[in-house]
């Protein structure tokens, strides 16, 4: 288990993946955010808005990545034999889980409800609650 931090999600998500299973940590930038903020540099005649365009995408998804690969090492130290599966993408999150759910299988979503600083529901949260009928939910 990861013990650092709060990974109380993957911590959880491992309790619910088989031995020798495939746990798929997952991280979708939204894409909209993404091209409505490079339409403002894109507007500053000073910056290379390509260039940029590739350094801000690389660096958005660097710490998700590092993150998940962390924890595929933590979780081997500590004998869990599930196999972490990183899915880091900029796109549209609604369809993108409900694609991945498809194209890959999965049979439980184990999500995140709310941030630390948020009463309700979390933004994404309820969406995916009402639009993911087909397999169980664990909402924390």
């Amino acid at each position: 288990m990861i013990s650092t931090g709060d990974h109380r999600l993957i911590n959880h998500a491992v309790r619910y993946t088989e031995a020798d299973g495939k746990l798929f940590l997952a991280h979708i930038e939204d894409e909209s955010i993404f091209e409505y903020y490079m339409d403002i540099i894109s507007k500053i005649p000073d910056i290379d808005t390509e260039m940029a365009r590739l350094e801000i995408r690389e660096r958005a998804e660097k710490g998700p990545r590092d993150y998940i690969g962390s924890c595929g090492e933590i979780l081997k130290e500590n004998g869990i034999t599930a196999h972490v599966e990183p899915v880091v993408t900029h796109g549209h999150h609604l369809a993108d889980y409900k694609g991945l759910i498809r194209e890959h299988q999965i049979d439980l979503l184990v999500l995140n409800t709310k941030d630390d600083d948020q009463l309700a529901m979390h933004g994404m949260a309820y969406p995916l609650a009402v639009e993911i009928r087909d397999i169980p939910l664990l909402l924390l």
